[in-house]
């Protein structure tokens, strides 16, 4: 299995390629380098194979480099188009001199909006070393599960509420995504459900084996969906667990199996509206997630004194009373919308003056994966139908690729709208705030999500 998928053109990009390879390996990584890891049989399918199997796509851009993308054979647009279609974290490793074509196909055209790293022979190495941190690794999407101590012989209480990240395959590539879980307990059973969205609810069934370990099935809720699987785990810890689940696909015919984790919901957690008192922790996170500046305590003191349109909610640790996380929400109407749309108009939404904005939500590095942006959210849409509204959508940053809230906010019934390049790119120079990926100015993408 391959992390990271390097693509290049031969003339000009094969130094540089075998570098990054070699770069690569010596901090972790598990890089697809063609020259080393081709096998035999079609060349075509095992590079296809292995751009779904990546989280990150690096393209190396050397003079030319996509020169002769025009011709419907050419194997590094296909790269490219692949890369781009599969939503993979996508770096540019960009050469000095490199001009992107005039004649460019419209399919990858997108690539040139990405936040390039620029290299020439002198500056190499040092921009090597910016890598790392612009990917994924293959670990990260388990690693705030932290399992802590093992544990005895001691009895556990499985029940409560959970967290759940499970490994699935979308399309040929290995993805994780999240979903939250009940379990309920009486003696050695087991039993609960657990969601995706709103279409998507299983029942989980299954008993209890030498303390600490749990062994069931799952199913689907709808009886027009015939899904069902198997599942094992064990407890690490009394709000940790670990193991495996294999389902059954009647689409394709085939089993699927993929790694599974519960992470029990700290119930330390409490939402409230904001006051001053949490005006340094707002900004403080939102520099941190969003970006210098881009949230100031003046917008917030605005927000606080503001009517009941716009509010601000947050999430705190009460066992230290630290604030960890925000979202800030707003009541408009159609017009209002249009506008933060930058004209476009929802048809979905044409008949609705009540409308909700989910407009930014951040949690503490410290705090993350443990469900807190899924419950700001939904106490916002809650406070929200309280005061009318029957509508919803939201902007959501989008870098290399990337939509970090993309699946929380399908859980919540969200549907993709639209897609707006350079959203925040006049707003980063005029307001002055840096872009975490980006800098300033910001090339990031807002995609508009809807719910209807």
């Amino acid at each position: 299995m391959y992390d990271t998928f390097i693509s290049y053109r031969r003339a000009g990009g094969a130094e540089i390629a075998a570098r990054l390879y070699d770069f690569l390996k010596l901090k972790g990584f598990d890089p697809f380098y063609d020259m080393t890891g081709m096998r035999a049989g079609r060349f075509d399918e095992q590079l296809r194979d292995r751009i779904l199997q990546a989280e990150n796509f690096i393209l190396i851009l050397s003079v030319g480099a996509l020169d002769r993308c025009n011709e419907l054979s050419d194997w590094v647009r296909e790269e490219v188009k692949t890369a781009i279609d599969y939503n993979l974290n996508i770096v540019v490793f960009q050469e000095e001199g490199f001009e992107y074509p005039s004649d460019l196909p419209e399919e990858i055209s997108s690539i040139s909006m990405y936040q390039a790293i620029l290299y020439d022979k002198t500056t190499v190495s040092a921009r090597l070393e910016q890598l790392p941190a612009m990917l994924k690794y293959k670990n990260d999407r388990f690693a705030s599960f932290e399992t802590g101590k093992e544990i005895s012989g001691r009895k556990i209480k499985f029940s409560g509420e959970y967290i759940t990240q499970y490994e699935d395959s979308d399309r040929g590539r290995i993805i994780v995504r999240k979903a939250p879980a009940i379990l309920h307990q009486f003696g050695d059973h087991i039993w609960g459900r657990t969601w995706f969205g709103t279409k998507q609810e299983w029942k989980i069934s299954g008993r209890i084996y030498g303390h600490k370990r749990l062994a069931g099935i799952y199913y689907a809720k709808g009886y027009l969906d015939d899904g069902f699987g198997t599942f094992f785990l064990e407890a690490k810890n009394s709000g940790f667990l670990e193991g495996y689940w294999s389902g059954y696909d009647s689409t394709n015919k085939s089993l699927t199996t993929g790694r599974y984790v519960f992470k029990k919901r700290d119930p330390h957690f409490v939402c409230r509206l904001a006051t001053r008192v949490d005006l340094a922790a707002i900004t403080r996170i939102a520099d941190a997630q969003l970006g210098k500046n881009y949230i100031t305590e003046d917008f917030l003191r605005e927000i606080l004194d503001s009517n009941q349109s716009t509010f601000c909610m947050v999430v705190e640790d009460t066992s230290c009373k630290k604030t960890v996380g925000f979202c800030i929400c707003k009541r408009l109407d159609f017009e209002e919308m249009k506008a933060i749309c930058n004209g476009q108009e929802p048809r979905e939404l044409v008949f609705s003056q009540n409308i909700g904005y989910i407009k930014t939500v951040a949690v503490d590095e410290n705090f993350k994966n443990l469900g807190l942006a899924s419950i700001l959210i939904d106490k916002c849409m809650q406070q929200l139908a309280k005061e009318g509204v029957d509508a919803y959508f939201s902007t959501a940053w989008k870098h290399a690729g990337i939509i970090n809230i993309a699946s929380i906010m399908e859980r919540f019934g969200f549907v993709k709208y639209s897609e707006i390049p350079n959203y925040w790119y006049e707003s980063s120079i005029s307001e002055g705030f840096n872009c975490p990926q980006c800098g300033n100015p910001c090339h990031c993408s807002c995609v508009i999500y809807i719910k209807y």
